[in-house]
């Protein structure tokens, strides 16, 4: 490749580090590097840039970093065609942030680099103290005016790898400890930090250093010319013609008329993804085919990825069939696409996309219900589909459209998918792939390959790019190709390093993508899409204002915010427009206005902003306070937990009898939506099962299911009447022996016999919520909960899977039971408290089942639910609502020190008491010895609620007061 458009830093030389005698050459192989012995490295020579972070914990002054190559082997300097492979940082101070010197990412970038084994990177560290004096009873400070390279101002060190273990550049970002002088050898510095106490390297403070080392060519321009670059013309053939033609458009406008019946089948192709942020790794596409309800049809749709495409434009070659399955006139296809955070290293959701999989034959509309009798053509052909930066709206029914107007999209990212009819055999039946040989394939049409973006074959009219985006796109395009088997090393733990065969990177990138599914996924920065280059600078312009209250003259003025000194910029330019007047400098140090920020360090906002606390986790907190006794022996608390359990469980007559009496309700349920009787005017959009029995999580004695109906109309008691009558009369048609009862309640009905109750709970759409009228329809509040049922269900469903938190919830919901400290935690905070207990840990792996329930009491001890804790965020919820705030100051004081007597009788060895196999519940109200010498009393109450305000007696007018 050549990158001629590319500004290079050209290096100033470093003083050569004092001769020493060289080793006598060891006699190897001719294929073995010189020094090392092992196989050397001759690869053609490619650009490798550092980017310069910041210096943490060093001394305050200025400082300036030098940046020297050494060869191991012979202590001396790399030399590169442009000079020595050396350089000098600009001076930074440590004026911002307390204990760092802010680089502020300076890029250095050494053009044909032929990396060895043997080449060690050392930086040197000079400064300059910082000297405080004092000036007419001020404190003025102030630093040495010496050269700043001076020898004496150097004070510390440090050295990193250029290669790594598998014989590529050390790419990626990086943490160099600094150490205290003097500078040994190059020779003498192991590559492993493991080593460095053994050589006698003493640490220089607790100072580092964070740099990053990539190989990914020149920085990108964000001009809309023609390229002069000249790309490597072994990569992909669609790679060449993405920076001339980025986004093709292809529109599709003749109606497909081809009806799609029943017995016909169909492929779902996963292809490709182009344009992703720049922070993704390795990537995976997950998905469904749902109906409009979100009920799943088929398989499930999950892709590998291809180790030779690029990270930011991959290649997923993904099929999956779909056969003889019932599949409704409103299916769509919905995905989400997964990546390893570059940053953070989080499994992170991109985002989601969504496709109609049929259209009303003649138009180019999605079905919009699944009345019978509606002729659909199926939607095929290639499809460029934009990626939505959240999940549609779970109280809509799914479709195409709940995307597009409720979210925002990933700038310039979009997905290629295909659809495509399956052929028929020769008995008239779909071909399916287990039938067919390989060979045959392509021959029969069973499976056709990727075409190439450029063959503009992708229908992309719902995914046209802005002006904006264009710019971006072009940018985006200038990112220098990175195969998957080498981006893998961005987010690797050190053992993908020794990866050689493809199946072993493939099964290693599939364990990072699925080895952390059990916990809650982080959804994707949409501002991190291409990273600032400070080289090309921003532009901010105030354009207009409307609407002012005034008609007087008018001022707009710009202020960074943190100030100008955090970039370290001597004048900064505001541009003013119109009325506002020419441009003026502003020093870094002045402020356009009378703002409460006076210095360049943020110092927070005149109004108070409430900051949340976290309260004290013993297993989040692990590092910093080590243990100093032995750990519990939790054999014993994990075997009486699960005899605990087993205990909890209903039975499997009373499971078999819930079962049987839900399938019946859901059956008729189903039926009504499908085929409203003659005259019936209780319409239903959907039915959900919810609640404990939908969850796994029941507890014996209490076999009831929930299950929500959504109602397009607006509930009234007789209707909820009318539909239990219906359940009931067809229940008795189905089993004339089922003694079936209906009660109608506040929020729905329950529909019961002797051995089961199905709790029927009425809503109906949020759009009707506004209409109700509370002399004629149901209650509000309880139809919300009910709509938020769902929410939760669906939640749990995707999060909350694990065996180990349906158990731990089964018993958190015994101990709400027996304890009335700890009754007002509702099913839904349970199920938060559960999941955070069990999957919210470091090693991100789900703990022990007694650690899990010896760790809520302890959260719930440390204040978890108290006022101003941190505590567990809604996931349901638009914004930030904390779980714990529907609870009332008295109920969260109760939750807390009914914990705390339970934690403490627990660390006693009282644990039979606590999780009920032992039924005395008298522990949290009195006195109980343990040991036969440690006395627990109960926890009081810390909560004074305020008092009453005293009313004033009244003054009757007609008498007369007293004077005195």
């Amino acid at each position: 490749m050549s990158f001629s458009n590319t500004s290079v830093y050209y290096p100033a030389p470093a003083p050569p580090v004092p001769a020493t005698p060289k080793p006598p050459s060891p006699v190897v192989d001719p294929g073995l590097d010189e020094y090392t012995g092992v196989p050397s490295i001759h690869g053609d020579p490619v650009p490798v840039t550092f980017t310069l972070k910041y210096i943490k914990n060093a001394p305050r002054g200025e400082a300036h970093l030098r940046l020297t190559v050494y060869k191991k082997s012979t202590n001396d300097i790399v030399s590169l065609p442009q000079g020595p492979f050396s350089y000098t940082s600009k001076t930074v101070l440590s004026n911002h942030m307390e204990n760092y010197h802010m680089f502020g990412k300076e890029m250095i970038r050494f053009d044909d680099v032929s990396p060895k084994s043997d080449m060690l990177a050392m930086v040197r560290l000079y400064l300059k103290p910082k000297i405080v004096v004092y000036r007419d009873n001020e404190q003025v400070v102030r630093t040495d005016q010496n050269v700043i390279l001076d020898d004496e101002k150097l004070v510390a060190w440090g050295a990193i790898a250029l290669m790594n273990h598998s014989g590529d550049v050390n790419i990626g970002t990086h943490t160099v400890p600094l150490y205290q002088m003097p500078i040994p050898q190059p020779s003498e510095i192991p590559f492993e930090y493991t080593n460095y106490a053994k050589s006698g390297f003493r640490r220089f403070g607790s100072a580092e250093l964070q740099l990053s080392i990539s190989t990914l060519g020149s920085m990108p321009r964000l001009d809309e010319g023609e390229s002069d670059e000249e790309y490597d013309p072994n990569l992909p053939s669609d790679y060449s013609d993405m920076l001339e033609r980025p986004f093709i458009l292809n529109s599709r406008h003749t109606p497909l008329t081809e009806p799609f019946s029943a017995s016909d089948g169909f492929d779902i192709y996963i292809d490709a993804a182009r344009f992703l942020p720049d922070t993704v790794t390795i990537t995976r596409v997950a998905g469904r085919v749902l109906d409009r309800r979100y009920s799943k049809i088929g398989q499930d749709i999950s892709t590998n990825i291809n180790i030779d495409s690029d990270i930011y434009n991959p290649v997923y070659d993904y099929r999956c069939e779909f056969r003889a399955q019932a599949v409704p006139p409103s299916a769509t296809l919905l995905v989400k696409l997964y990546t390893i955070d570059r940053h953070n290293r989080q499994l992170t959701v991109i985002g989601y996309s969504a496709l109609n999989i049929f259209v009303e034959s003649g138009t180019l509309r999605q079905p919009a219900n699944d009345a019978y009798g509606t002729q659909v053509s199926l939607n095929s052909g290639g499809h460029q589909l934009r990626i939505y930066h959240q999940a549609p709206d779970a109280l809509k029914p799914l479709s195409v459209n709940n995307l597009p107007e409720e979210h925002r999209y990933i700038p310039c990212a979009s997905l290629l998918v295909r659809i495509h009819k399956t052929p028929l055999g020769n008995d008239g039946r779909p071909l399916e792939a287990q039938f067919v040989s390989k060979e045959d394939y392509t021959r029969l049409g069973l499976v056709i390959n990727r075409p190439e973006y450029s063959s503009g074959k992708y229908i992309s009219s719902n995914a046209i790019p802005t002006s904006g985006e264009n710019k971006m796109m072009r940018a985006m395009a200038r990112r220098n190709f990175l195969p998957v088997r080498q981006g893998l090393s961005l987010v690797a733990d050190g053992k993908e390093k020794k990866l050689g065969l493809d199946r072993e990177i493939e099964n290693s990138i599939r364990n990072q993508l699925t080895r952390l599914l059990d916990t809650q996924p982080v959804d994707h920065i949409i501002h991190h899409i291409t990273p600032y280059i400070p080289q090309f600078g921003l532009k901010v312009a105030c354009d207009a204002a409307i609407n002012l209250p005034w008609t007087r003259f008018t001022h707009a003025m710009m202020l960074l915010n943190p100030p100008g000194a955090f970039y370290y910029c001597s004048i900064l330019y505001l541009e003013m427009r119109g009325r506002g007047g020419p441009t003026q400098a502003l020093r870094p140090n002045q402020s356009p206005v009378n703002n409460y920020q006076n210095t360049s360090r943020y110092s927070g906002s005149q109004t108070s902003q409430f900051v949340p606390h976290l309260p004290f986790d013993p297993i989040l907190c692990d590092a910093v306070f080590p243990r100093v006794s032995p750990m519990f022996d939790e054999n014993t608390l994990n075997q009486a937990l699960l005899k605990r359990n087993q205990e909890l469980t209903p039975s499997t007559t009373d499971q078999a009898a819930l079962l049987a009496l839900v399938q019946k309700v859901q059956t008729i349920l189903d039926n009504i939506v499908l085929a409203p009787p003659p005259g019936w005017d209780v319409v239903i959009e959907e039915v959900r099962q919810v609640g404990s029995h939908k969850k796994q999580t029941m507890v014996a004695g209490h076999n009831v299911a929930d299950m929500v109906a959504v109602l397009r109309i607006l509930p009234t008691i007789e209707a909820v009447g009318q539909l239990g009558k219906k359940i009931s009369d067809e229940v008795q048609l189905m089993d004339k022996h089922d003694m079936i009862q209906i009660r109608i309640t506040d929020s729905g009905c329950e529909i019961w016999n002797p051995m089961a109750t199905v709790n029927l709970l009425i809503t109906t759409a949020p759009t009707n919520l506004r209409q109700l009228d509370k002399d004629l329809h149901l209650d509000y509040k309880p139809m919300v909960q009910s709509m938020a049922a769902i929410r939760h269900s669906r939640w749990f469903d995707e999060n909350a899977t694990h065996s180990s938190i349906k158990v731990l919830i089964r018993l958190l919901k015994d101990l709400t039971n027996r304890f009335v400290g700890l009754s007002p935690l509702n099913p839904w905070i349970i199920d938060l408290l559960a999941h955070y207990c069990i999957m919210n840990n470091p090693n991100h792996q789900p703990l022990g089942l007694a650690i899990s329930y010896r760790r809520c009491l302890q959260l719930l001890s440390a204040g978890f639910f108290l006022p101003g804790s941190v505590g567990i965020l809604d996931p349901c919820e638009s914004g930030n609502v904390r779980v714990h705030t529907t609870l009332s100051l008295e109920q969260q004081d109760m939750v807390c020190y009914t914990a705390q007597t339970l934690l403490r009788v627990l660390a006693q060895g009282g644990y039979k008491k606590v999780i009920g196999l032992d039924p005395d519940t008298s522990i949290a109200k009195s006195l109980s010895v343990w040991n036969q010498s440690v006395v627990v009393s109960p926890s009081v109450q810390a909560y004074e609620p305020p008092a009453e305000p005293e009313e004033k007696p009244q003054i009757d007018n007609d008498q007369p007061t007293n004077p005195a």
